[in-house]
């Protein structure tokens, strides 16, 4: 998805966060929850939804 973005010119910007797997968000889910990554995904996406607000 990321390369098909770029190929069509479209403004993107994946984050990878290392040594998480699909459900690193969910704190219910102990064999994959990542607090650190999970904190960061949040204030991202906190940070876009406010950038969209000011739009």
């Amino acid at each position: 998805m990321e390369a098909a973005l770029q190929r069509a010119h479209r403004p993107v910007h994946f984050y990878h966060y290392a040594g998480t797997g699909h459900w690193f968000f969910e704190p219910d889910r102990a064999d994959t929850f990542n607090e650190v990554a999970a904190n960061l995904a949040w204030d991202r996406t906190l940070a876009f939804l406010r950038g969209l607000a000011l739009s």
